[in-house]
């Protein structure tokens, strides 16, 4: 069963990496750069959950789950942007069937 659009009201850029660069030490050496594909609707929620509070783990706190309508641009090398932040792909599952994709990612810091 796909997501109802009342739940999906974040947009979010899919970032797809582009063919290696040429850095210091040759091709395939470079910062790895992102083009974005494609803006579509989806629900962006922290992960925040009692363990990792309870454990003082800071990183917890910039970990979001991105849930989006099946599409077929995300994979596990792309990135995601929302509300200004950057986001790379810890998790990803994904159910063509059920038109949806469900992401937990976590904040790059640029």
């Amino acid at each position: 069963m796909a997501y109802s659009s009342g739940l999906l009201k974040d947009r979010v850029e899919i970032l797809v990496r582009q063919r290696a660069t040429t850095g210091e030490r040759g091709r395939g050496s470079g910062e790895p750069v992102f083009e974005v594909a494609a803006c579509v609707w989806a629900a962006v929620t922290w992960t925040k959950g009692a363990r990792p509070m309870q454990e003082g783990a800071l990183e917890a706190y910039d970990v979001v789950m991105v849930r989006m309508r099946w599409n077929n641009i995300v994979n596990r090398d792309c990135r995601l942007r929302s509300d200004g932040k950057t986001y790379q792909i810890l998790q990803l599952q994904e159910d063509r069937q059920g038109n949806q994709i469900q992401i937990i990612a976590q904040e790059i810091r640029q």
